[in-house]
Order: C-alpha cells, then structure tokens, then sequence
C-alpha cells in the first residue's frame, strides 16, 4: 500500500534533519526528544506527506493502552494501527485528571517515536554504565547550577553559596565550611541509573541499590558532623521493577536512632513518585534529626 512508501519517506526526512535533542536530565547527564519537539517533528512530515496521526488512550481488562493510527489522506482506508501498554503514573499532590493527562503526554511520545524511526540512544539501557554518574567538571556544575537558579527567580535578592563535595572523597576544607554554614535541611536525590525501557534482572537491580546505599552511608557521615538537633533530610530510596518483582531497601538499613522518620506527619499512605512506564519508582522519605 502506498501509506507504507509515504512513512518510509517521513521517516526518512525526519532522519535527514539531524535535529538537536531539546532536553536535558543534568542529574542523569543524558539529553532526551521532548513531547513538543516529537509532535513537531512528525506533524511537519504528516504535511509534508499528506498522512495523519491520530492518537487515543484506552483502557480495557488489562489496563490502560495507547493507540496510534496513522492514515493516508490520500487513501483514507489505508492506514497503520499500532499499540502499546502503559500505565497511569501516582503522583503525589495531583488528581487524576493531571495524571491521565501525563499519561496521554508520554504515552503519544513514545508512540510516535517508535512509528517515526526517532531514535533515543539515552533510553537503551544496554548503551551505558549502569552502576556509575557520569564525572562531572566542578566549576561548570557551579555555573549550572547558579544559572538554573537565577532563571527560576530563586536567588535576585537572596545570599547564596554552593558546595561541591564529592561524598566518597570528602575535602576537609569543604567539610569546614560546611560546619560554619546555617544550614537547616538537605533535599537530595541519588543517581539511579539512565531511564529503563523493561524489567532489569535481580542482579542489576542489587547492584545499583548497592550503589546508593554507598551514596547514602557516605552522605550521613558527613551530615552527622554538619547537622544539629531539628536538622531535617529528605531523600529518595529507589525501588527498581525486576524480572521477579520490585525491589527496594528500607529506610532503616541507612539511618540509626539519631533520625526520626516524619511521613506520617505530613501523610497518611506512602511517599512515593514513578514515571508513566516508569522501571523505577522514588520512594521519598523525610527525616529529622534528634
């Protein structure tokens, strides 16, 4: 059929364009497509082609799907279905209506990529190092980070400074400045690796949950020494999707009797936050020191 010819083509002219990813996950260090450029990439070759995309999300027995079809204008019978499971993320302080909306944003994403041939080499997650951050050169993140902030509007009138430490190699003289600053909590959230596309094995799952732990053990020491009484953390504990199931660690294998565990002061259920599809879920917990 000639909708055939006509995607091979837009797939082709979307590839020919070699167009810059326009976002960036810095703690990940990856850059990704967002849903606007996707939608404006392949509403460009639909024109260009005379196709269209229609996408709608459903839901039956099973559980939610997507469903994308794309149809030759020309021929309006000749068309190309295709489907994918997903799932309504749950995230803490949004109703419904907004998670199915960011169900539907990501869900059409995905779809769309896959039906276009646009390739995301920063979602293989056999194309990277799975248990390590990246390096990151201290004076750049500096400047990142300051930029960030004063984009956002977070530090006009406000006196600010950052610490780089790295938490396995902990320079004394940061360690000192640390301990002269006022500094009243720390929120946090560990590398966990790059977006996963499928289940992972138990063993990949253990190894990178003994990697934040590393993280974490390494962090308290310092906060023992920085922290006083009322001193509060909020981190994040990640729980990984297996091939078995989801595994996790509890809270109570990084902290002694020195923290008290507050959740249930601002919540009655779990603290947690996953991504539509998501391979990982964050388990966030937030802590006062005693």
């Amino acid at each position: 059929m000639e909708i055939y010819k006509k995607l091979l083509e837009a797939r082709l002219s979307i590839s020919a364009k070699k167009v810059k990813k326009d976002g960036t996950n810095t703690f990940s260090n990856y850059d990704y497509f967002t849903p606007v450029l996707v939608a404006a990439l392949t509403s460009d070759v639909c024109k260009e082609f005379n196709l269209l995309s229609l996408f709608s999300l459903k839901k039956d027995e099973h559980g939610y799907y997507g469903e994308l079809i794309i149809v030759n204008i020309d021929a309006p019978k000749e068309q190309i279905v295709t489907q994918m499971r997903t799932e309504k993320p749950s995230i803490t302080a949004t109703n419904n209506a907004q998670q199915m909306g960011g169900c539907e944003t990501y869900t059409k994403r995905y779809m769309l990529m896959s039906a276009f041939g646009i390739a995301d080499n920063s979602l293989d997650f056999d194309g990277h190092d799975n248990t390590k951050s990246q390096p990151i050169e201290k004076q750049k993140f500096k400047k990142e980070v300051s930029e960030w902030l004063s984009e956002e509007g977070l530090i006009e009138k406000t006196k600010y400074n950052i610490f780089y430490l790295d938490i396995h190699n902990v320079e004394r003289r940061v360690l000192k400045d640390l301990k002269r600053t006022n500094i009243n909590a720390v929120v946090c959230e560990p590398f966990m690796g790059p977006p996963q596309r499928r289940a992972m094995s138990t063993k990949s799952a253990s190894e990178l949950l003994d990697e934040v732990k590393k993280l974490y053990v390494s962090l308290f020491k310092v906060l023992e020494e920085v922290g006083s009484a009322g001193f509060k953390v909020v981190l994040i504990i990640p729980s990984y999707k297996t091939r078995d199931g989801w595994l996790t660690f509890n809270i109570s294998e990084l902290i002694g009797k020195k923290w008290n565990v507050l959740n249930r002061k601002y919540i009655s259920g779990d603290l947690k936050w996953e991504r539509i599809n998501s391979i990982i879920a964050r388990n966030i917990f937030i802590l006062s020191k005693r």
